[in-house]
């Protein structure tokens, strides 16, 4: 039990968890800060010279760039990535969206990967059925040629009842579909 810690952060850290079986003897912790020594006979250890930063978690579509930064693992420039990224989506609606950052190592993502939160009540909806071209046209997952076909289904059939109007009328393909659903709704 870890304060701060419910059942789906747990469930998500889950296969990143190694517990032993039994606590290393007091022998084997003093072999292994010989190991480390600075070399000195005052058999102190040596520290190192980077000290990681303490595991933090944050909440992915309200972090500012001062939180981005505050994490392993990333700098200035990845922060602004993430939030540019974030700006065009209108919200992360998964953890598992940082991997589509331009540059962004998969051993980094990794890394980060259990230092975020999702809360989808941030994500910025655009409705179906009142929305400017400019919009759609921006979002990451949405192609002109789409975002088109869309256009002109509303100019001939009116205003969508449902959001999976779109895949039904082949609008988008499944792919789209799945991607860009979180971002859209029918008011």
């Amino acid at each position: 039990r870890i304060y701060g810690i419910n059942d789906s952060i747990y469930s998500r850290l889950k296969p990143y968890i190694s517990i032993a079986a039994k606590a290393p003897s007091e022998s084997q912790r003093q072999t292994a800060k010989k190991k480390y020594s600075d070399g000195k006979k005052t058999g102190k250890t040596a520290k190192s010279a980077y000290e990681p930063k303490e595991l933090l978690i944050v909440e992915l579509n309200s972090a500012d760039s001062a939180q981005l930064v505050a994490l392993r693992g990333i700098g200035n420039v990845l922060a602004r990535r993430i939030i540019a990224y974030r700006e065009m989506l209108g919200g992360y609606h998964s953890v598992e969206q940082l991997r589509e950052i331009r540059n962004l190592s998969p051993e980094t993502y990794a890394n980060l990967f259990p230092q975020f939160t999702i809360d989808t009540a941030r994500i910025v909806k655009i409705d179906l059925n009142n929305f400017k071209y400019k919009q759609l046209s921006g979002h990451p997952y949405m192609s002109v040629a789409q975002l088109n076909s869309i256009m002109n289904y509303k100019k001939l059939m009116g205003n969508f009842r449902a959001v999976n109007d779109l895949l039904q009328y082949k609008l988008v393909d499944t792919l789209t579909y799945e991607k860009i659903s979180p971002y859209l709704e029918v008011r």
